[in-house]
């Protein structure tokens, strides 16, 4: 019964004031300090974001929309509409690009609109569409949904380390991180997208003892 009443409620709650609920943001980091150089990339909700982007003020002052965008990027915040970020780290320049689909004005959560979001290490891609939001359906169907919860790029100390760039791959209640610097990326022609997300999930990369298994089958 109670699933029930939770379908219905989905069902309609696309129609109602979207301004009104939290929305989904791009948190990023770039550390361009010589010794400590840093890029991370995750997306969090914020309760005011909506009401800000929408219908906001800034310094008592009427501002448009685009301008209260261009503040929040300056935090850190990118409004997840069709953007792109780059951060240059030891001369190297990481670059994001994504989107988040509409939601649509009927069905089930909206239409389940997932951002996705692409990484580039200079011209050579890493990730290619991959979700980094999880799904609506994940508590009404049971079903893993997987996404790439948080990207972290770590150029390291010089002297002390290789860059190390990780993506943490989250299921239903499973978090794992993920190297994008392998054998597999090595190929100019390969990289990461959610088809191969979903394989190596569904193949058993959260289990220790079936990780490398998975890897391998999924790199095929």
């Amino acid at each position: 019964m109670k699933r029930l009443v939770l379908l219905i409620f989905l069902m309609f709650y696309a129609n109602t004031v979207w301004a009104d609920q939290p929305i989904d943001l791009v948190k990023v980091l770039c550390i361009q300090k010589k010794g400590m150089p840093y890029f991370s990339v995750e997306v969090d909700s914020f309760a005011e974001a909506a009401d800000y982007i929408y219908f906001g003020k800034s310094e008592g002052n009427e501002t448009t929309k685009e301008q209260r965008i261009a503040a929040l990027r300056g935090y850190g915040l990118i409004y997840p509409k069709d953007f792109k970020y780059e951060c240059v780290l030891e001369n190297v320049t990481y670059r994001i690009t994504g989107n988040e689909p509409p939601h649509a004005e009927r069905g089930m959560c909206g239409g389940d609109p997932r951002l996705v979001i692409s990484l580039y290490m200079n011209e050579k891609l890493l990730l290619k569409d991959v979700y980094m939001a999880p799904s609506c359906f994940t508590e009404l169907s049971g079903e893993t949904n997987p996404y790439i919860n948080k990207i972290v790029v770590d150029e390291g100390v010089k002297g002390w380390g290789e860059t190390s760039i990780l993506a943490s791959v989250t299921g239903k209640t499973e978090k794992k991180l993920l190297s994008l610097l392998n054998q597999f990326t090595e190929d100019s022609s390969k990289y990461i997208d959610q088809n191969y997300i979903d394989c190596i999930v569904q193949s058993g990369f959260f289990d220790a003892t079936k990780e490398t298994t998975a890897l391998e089958k999924c790199h095929e």
